[in-house]
């Protein structure tokens, strides 16, 4: 089962709490991904190393019997043009136009 890497449980939220009661189901490797209700996510950052530079892009979409949900999407764009490397850019293909 999927869980939340923290130290204390107890100061999670009650809406954590109920939403995760409701939603418990063992994941194992012989479970069809057909079955399965999950997000997919996406980083977009404004190099390749992940020590020195940032997010400029994230954006997830929701996928239940490997069905997307396009209306159950998000898509955020942070402002780091001037960080923003080419060797990034050739790779995610945002400009610096894109994130100004």
């Amino acid at each position: 089962m999927l869980s939340l890497p923290r130290k204390n449980m107890s100061d999670l939220p009650p809406w954590w709490w109920r939403y995760h009661q409701l939603n418990r189901v063992p994941i194992h490797d012989k479970m069809p991904l057909s079955s399965l209700t999950f997000s997919v996510i996406d980083i977009e950052s404004t190099g390749l190393d992940p020590k020195k530079d940032r997010m400029i892009a994230f954006a997830a979409i929701g996928i239940q019997h490997l069905k997307i949900y396009v209306n159950d999407s998000v898509e955020i764009i942070v402002n780091h043009e001037d960080d923003l490397k080419d060797e990034a850019i050739h790779i995610h293909e945002l400009t610096r136009k894109d994130i100004a």
